[in-house]
């Protein structure tokens, strides 16, 4: 599972490598939403900076990961994407 870090009020995941499954990925940001609910932070970064391949099933993930996000009046943002995200 990607690592998830906190920075102040954000709650950072740290995806690696080729993202072609999407579970690993679902749980490491459904950790992060999780630490949202719970917290002051209000922002779910995904530094994507060593990420070398993301097909539809991640690209899905951090699109549904987006919307409970703004359901719950915060945001995700990519740091560091591929041109291909």
């Amino acid at each position: 599972m990607p690592a998830v870090d906190v920075f102040g009020r954000a709650a950072v995941v740290q995806p690696v490598g080729e993202i072609d499954t999407a579970p690993s990925l679902s749980r490491a940001l459904a950790h992060a939403l999780t630490f949202l609910a719970t917290s002051r932070a209000d922002r779910v970064v995904a530094d994507c900076s060593r990420v070398t391949f993301c097909d539809s099933l991640g690209r899905n993930a951090l699109i549904a990961a987006r919307l409970r996000a703004v359901e719950a009046g915060a945001t995700v943002r990519l740091a560091n994407p591929a041109p291909q995200l």
